[in-house]
């Protein structure tokens, strides 16, 4: 006889359904809920880029899937989106979300970045679909 599956978020379904069936991310791929992986403020949840965000919050691991092109993390896409990344760009400000292309944050905003928030403003998303 197999042994049970584990839940460790005690939702009522297995871990490999909850990852399987997208009620659970798995951004480091290890088979275990990623809100199930405990985590310090020494210790890395998973990958931050225009998708997502994960942080450690009371020794779980948070993720938080992030509006594309929503530079100042605000949830809402608005003209001030599109003056951060430009900001940026100019060296001036940066916010938190304005690194958009290639959706991996590569600590430079480029012309790139300004089209990327362009882009989601017209609806695409560049890396997140």
């Amino acid at each position: 006889m197999a042994p049970a599956a584990s839940d460790c978020n005690e939702n009522g379904f297995p871990d490999p359904f909850d990852i399987s069936s997208g009620r659970s991310r798995d951004d480091n791929d290890d088979g275990i809920p990623d809100e199930c992986v405990f985590c310090s403020l020494s210790t890395a949840c998973g990958e931050n880029n225009s998708c997502v965000s994960s942080r450690c919050v009371d020794g779980r691991c948070v993720v938080a899937d992030l509006l594309y092109g929503d530079a100042d993390r605000n949830g809402v896409l608005a003209e001030e989106d599109l003056d951060c990344v430009a900001d940026g760009f100019a060296l001036a400000t940066r916010c938190a979300g304005a690194d958009l292309f290639p959706c991996v944050a590569d600590q430079d905003i480029t012309m790139d970045d300004v089209l990327a928030a362009m882009e989601a403003f017209d609806g695409r998303d560049l890396c997140c679909e």
